[in-house]
């Protein structure tokens, strides 16, 4: 008998407890993309930000649905964007907005390597033949809570590669430099979601 009750209590107990450490699940929804980037290019790296988040766990909801949704209240609302974004937000019934911003710039620099090595067998050329542009990529992701419209976390990722030679440094593809972008920005909100349930 004591067996049986000490059972069922074992049950009870395990089962409470795994019911109450669950967590609802994160839904999340990007905002239309900003940057510097061409606008294709820039929608690439906002759907690999999108398949970052998926495979990290969190509902991402749809994108087109989104922007419709901005158009309309804008067309309704003429107050000022973060209460059309935040609006937008609670329509689309979602924890988090997402700004992405993609930056792509040139820089110009000296191949100080090949100019060391032409220097070494003697065969130096004018300096002008040693520029090579290096081509930079930065995203930036700010997570906005829909419920109070603060920013609550932000953080971005930055890669680049030289113009014109192929391989020479193997840059981060679409896919791993928006996972290690959202894994980033991700643990300061789950950080604050922390301090949000003690407060």
């Amino acid at each position: 008998m004591l067996k049986k009750f000490l059972m069922v209590g074992f049950i009870l107990i395990a089962n409470t407890s795994f019911v109450y450490s669950k967590q609802e699940p994160i839904t999340i929804a990007c905002l239309p993309s900003e940057g510097t980037m061409e606008e294709k290019a820039r929608a690439s790296y906002v759907s690999a930000v999108e398949g970052a988040f998926i495979k990290a766990g969190y509902n991402v909801a749809d994108r087109q649905r989104l922007e419709k949704i901005l158009k309309e209240i804008k067309l309704q609302d003429s107050s000022n964007n973060e209460d059309i974004t935040s609006k937008a937000g609670k329509v689309m019934k979602v924890d988090y907005l997402v700004a992405v911003i993609v930056d792509y710039w040139e820089e110009q620099g000296l191949n100080n390597r090949a100019m060391e090595q032409d220097r070494k067998n003697d065969t130096m050329k004018p300096k002008e033949a040693y520029y090579i542009t290096f081509e930079h990529i930065r995203i930036t992701l700010k997570v906005i809570e829909v419920e109070t419209s603060i920013i609550i976390a932000q953080g971005n990722i930055q890669d680049f590669n030289i113009k014109g030679y192929i391989n020479f440094f193997k840059r981060d593809t679409q896919n791993k430099l928006a996972k290690k972008v959202v894994d980033k920005v991700m643990k300061d909100v789950k950080k604050q979601i922390k301090k949000k349930k003690r407060n």
